[in-house]
């Protein structure tokens, strides 16, 4: 249609706070921020970025907002952008989407066509058996909890996404953040924990991948640790 857009942004995938962006990690300014809803707007003039998300999650959790807003913030120039985003983020996702519809047209595996595309691996197969979900701060949280072959468990713990995954039989996660730890059904419907009905009485494939070297920045890491 004519409009530009930026290849690009703070991370290549979805993560709970903006602490967690490049934009962050690499010194952006974020302020002004504005929150908006269907009936309500508010700009936040905040003086680094663990204000602007505490004032953020405040002003979320209010009877206004009731927990769910649109947010913008980090205005920058071009040339700011180019030192500060993962580049092709955009067309990354596209060809990710095209490599699973592909999969799903040709009826070959949709997992396996994701995890080779992201270049990761299949952490478990099953079905979602029991969900602890709750919405504080801003934030919903809870755990998905999937269940396997020989009575093998995965339980998955989100903070909107998904941060860490426990196989029942080991001793050691399966993945945590900020790699990414992503859901499909088996018939190739990508889902969130948002609309995990799209999953009911589905086989499910848990798929694990390496995030970007520049989301592994030091303050990002630390704060997917606090």
């Amino acid at each position: 249609k004519g409009i530009p857009l930026v290849d690009a942004s703070g991370a290549r995938q979805a993560f709970p706070s903006l602490t967690m962006s490049t934009y962050a990690s690499k010194g952006a300014v974020v302020s002004p921020l504005v929150l908006a809803n269907q009936e309500h707007h508010v700009s936040i003039d905040a003086p680094d970025i663990s204000a602007a998300e505490n004032s953020m999650r405040a002003i979320v959790s209010t009877p206004e907002f009731d927990q769910g807003a649109g947010i913008a913030a980090w205005s920058m120039r071009g040339a700011t952008m180019r030192d500060v985003a993962i580049h092709n983020t955009l067309s990354y996702a596209r060809e990710l989407g095209k490599k699973l519809q592909q999969a799903i047209e040709n009826k070959t595996d949709p997992g396996k066509a994701v995890k080779e595309y992201l270049q990761g691996w299949i952490l478990f197969r099953g079905r979602i058996v029991s969900v602890d979900e709750q919405t504080q701060g801003g934030f919903d949280v809870g755990r998905v909890v999937l269940s396997g072959d020989n009575s093998e468990q995965v339980w998955i713990y989100n903070q909107n996404e998904n941060l860490i995954a426990w196989n029942t039989n080991r001793s050691l996660p399966l993945a945590m953040g900020p790699d990414l730890i992503c859901y499909l059904t088996a018939d190739g419907q990508p889902f969130s924990n948002a609309d995990l009905q799209l999953a009911k009485d589905k086989d499910v494939v848990i798929i694990g991948a390496k995030t970007k070297p520049e989301s592994r920045a030091p303050s990002i890491v630390n704060a997917f640790l606090t």
